[in-house]
């Protein structure tokens, strides 16, 4: 009689430790979905606009800064759609970088 109870209760434990766990992996997704949608899209020419004004400023590497200064220009003659991919994933990482 013994051994059954104490095989029940190791059985209830363990299902205890298992809805703990769903719960705790239900939480962590919740804050992840909360974080998601904070997170806004950002247009192209915002983000440029935005790092413009952090050249001549600490937050830019010297090479970061040239390369603003060169997608300003593609801006100013009216061509931000001509930006290749990796200018577009450089762009996005430093912007990141600084504005999330």
């Amino acid at each position: 009689m013994t051994a059954h109870f104490l095989a029940a209760l190791a059985v209830l434990g363990m299902l205890a430790a298992m809805v703990w766990g769903a719960y705790l992996n239900y939480r962590w997704m919740q804050r992840q979905a909360e974080r998601s949608t904070t997170m806004q899209l950002v247009s192209t020419a915002t983000m440029i606009e935005r790092l413009t004004r952090l050249i001549d400023t600490r937050e830019l590497s010297y090479q970061e800064q040239v390369f603003v200064r060169s997608l300003k220009e593609k801006v100013k003659t009216g061509r931000p759609t001509d930006l290749a991919g990796d200018e577009v994933d450089m762009l996005d990482e430093i912007h990141g970088r600084l504005f999330r």
